[in-house]
C-alpha cells in the first residue's frame, strides 16, 4: 500500500489540493494541547492548508522513502485506511465517501 499512498500524496501535491491527511491534524491537536481533531486550525493540519505541514509529525520509515522514491502508477486521490485492516482507494470524492462509510466505522470516528 505504501506506493499507492504515496502516488495519491505526491498527485495531490502536483494538483495543490490538501493532503488531507488525518494524522497530521492528530499531531496538531497533540501539539495544542487539544482533543484530537481534524477540524483544528494549524499549519500541520494537512485537511485545512495545502502543501507539507512545516516539520515531521514522526519517524519516515526506510520502506516509506523507497515507496515515494518508486510510488506506484495509478490516478488514486484518496484513501481510506478501513476498520478491516486494508487500504481503500478512490479516484473521485463520491467514491472515496462511499469507501469511508463502508469500510470505516471504527477507525473514522
Amino acid at each position: 500500500d505504501k506506493a499507492t499512498v504515496a502516488q495519491v500524496f505526491l498527485k495531490r501535491l502536483r494538483e495543490g489540493i490538501p493532503l488531507g491527511a488525518d494524522p497530521t491534524a492528530v499531531y496538531a491537536s497533540v501539539l495544542a494541547g487539544a482533543e484530537p481533531s481534524v477540524a483544528i486550525d494549524s499549519p500541520y493540519n494537512t485537511r485545512i492548508y495545502k502543501g507539507l505541514p512545516p516539520g515531521p509529525i514522526g519517524n519516515v520509515s526506510v520502506l516509506a522513502l523507497q515507496a515515494l522514491v518508486n510510488p506506484a502508477k495509478t490516478d488514486y486521490l484518496f484513501f481510506v485506511a478501513g476498520d478491516d485492516g486494508k487500504t481503500h482507494f478512490s479516484r473521485t470524492q463520491a467514491e472515496h465517501e462511499a469507501l469511508t462509510e463502508q469500510y470505516c466505522k471504527k477507525l473514522c470516528q
